[in-house]
């Protein structure tokens, strides 16, 4: 017997139930990039970003065009709502704006027109674009068949430009100049009529000009913006990802610490604006019981608020961590007749774990079964007629691991073997009149 136990343990060590704890990884500091949500942001942005605060977009060459030119465009659909504005980015030297339409997305590019090569406009554009356009496939001529001029009407203007197939990124391009910008549409090639498609986005466009006022420039506010963006999408804080127990973080006070542990390791480990937890909200869990096993969730929702220095703070979208509520999981009753056993396994539908049933005869193991219990699961077994004893385990069942290249001895393990039980043991005895009890 102590061999027995002994074997156990050492199987237990090495192929036992592991919960993995995933150290978090701050993301790269060399991918920080301003991404804002609006024409209000970008214009903050453009006018009181310094200089020493421009490398966070990485694109300095941006700034000083746009500002010393004035204004910048904006293109929107005033009369179509499906088209909606996801983001603007800047580029290089252009602002792209993403609009999303019925899940397809569609770009607009304003760049200021280039002093050094405005003589070439409007009659050779194409050269124009050769020698300003920052996708190095155009440089050379012989693929200038490649492009055609039109004439494209956006809103009430009939406008000179042109049509570009670039076959290699599968995409259709429309550029033209307006007022003092070069604008240019493109859209994936999706179906045999994309060259329609690529015509339908100006469709409704229109363009508004905004002034860029010469403000002091406080700086700090593309830091914000970049802070609020690694928030946003980082896996671990978002509530897409984010979902705790509720043995441990069922106070308000447990689940802030752990929200701003995940932020100051995570999106804000490189970043300088400062952040603080603003609009909380906070419901605890509600643990399981035999008449709801599932339990009720808890949640915590909140927003970052995010400033540095002078710069104009931001708040996040709303944010929220799921605090999973402690199942119930026991074997409500388990009873013997005519040599069967029967258990009863009570837990959440969608839970799945092992039942071991267990036959003895006084101190020695004569039969050891295992089954999966699925949901609220009743189960019957037969046992050995000679058992006076029996014992039910319900363990949690264990990942099945990817093959094994150990081996213990002559015993090569095909399966994972957890021993976490999830209620106590339920145990059955024969008396001395031989009823069980």
């Amino acid at each position: 017997m102590k061999k027995i136990v002994s074997l156990l343990l050492i199987i237990i060590v090495l192929f036992g139930s592991v919960c993995p704890v995933l150290a978090l990884e701050p993301p790269s500091p060399l991918h920080k990039r301003v991404s804002l949500r609006n024409v209000d942001e970008l214009k903050e942005w453009l006018e009181t970003e310094s200089e020493d605060n421009i490398r966070y977009s990485q694109s300095p060459e941006l700034f000083e065009s746009f500002r010393k030119n004035g204004e910048f465009l904006e293109p929107y659909y005033p009369e179509i709502p499906e088209y909606q504005l996801e983001k603007i980015d800047p580029n290089g030297d252009e602002l792209s704006y993403t609009f999303n339409k019925s899940g397809v997305k569609k770009s607009i590019s304003v760049q200021v027109i280039d002093d050094e090569y405005a003589h070439l406009l409007p009659d050779n554009m194409i050269e124009y674009l050769f020698h300003t356009c920052i996708n190095s496939s155009w440089k050379y001529e012989e693929r200038s068949s490649e492009f055609e001029l039109y004439q494209f009407t956006v809103g009430d203007e009939i406008l000179k430009g042109v049509l570009h197939n670039d076959e290699y990124h599968n995409s259709y391009g429309i550029y033209f100049i307006k007022d003092n910008f070069v604008v240019c549409t493109s859209i994936k090639q999706e179906t045999d009529e994309s060259e329609n498609i690529v015509f339908d986005v100006l469709n409704g466009l229109s363009f508004k000009k905004h002034t860029i006022e010469d403000r002091p420039k406080a700086g700090g506010y593309g830091d914000v913006l970049i802070s609020r963006n690694q928030i946003e999408g980082y896996q671990g804080v978002g509530t897409k990802y984010t979902t705790v127990s509720q043995e441990e973080y069922n106070t308000h006070e447990t689940i802030k610490e752990f929200v701003l542990s995940r932020l100051h390791l995570g999106p804000m480990y490189y970043m300088l604006a400062s952040y603080e937890i603003v609009n909380e909200e906070f419901v605890s869990a509600v643990e399981g019981t035999k008449e709801n096993p599932k339990g009720i969730d808890g949640k915590y929702s909140y927003q970052v608020k995010l400033s540095l220095g002078d710069a104009k703070p931001e708040l996040t979208c709303p944010l929220s961590v799921t605090i999973k509520a402690k199942e119930f999981q026991d074997i409500a009753e388990l009873k013997w007749i005519e040599n069967q056993v029967t258990a009863n396994v009570v837990q959440a539908e969608d839970s799945v774990n092992q039942l071991m049933i267990v036959a003895y005869k006084d101190n020695m193991m004569l039969e050891a079964k295992t089954v999966d219990a699925v949901g609220t699961d009743e189960i019957t077994t037969q046992i050995p007629e000679d058992a006076n004893r029996v014992k039910a385990f319900l363990w949690e069942k264990p990942e099945q691991p990817e093959a094994q290249t150990y081996k213990l001895r002559s015993i090569t393990p095909t399966y994972a073997l957890s021993l976490n039980p999830q209620c106590p043991a339920w145990e059955l005895t024969k008396n001395e009149q031989g009823e069980w009890e």
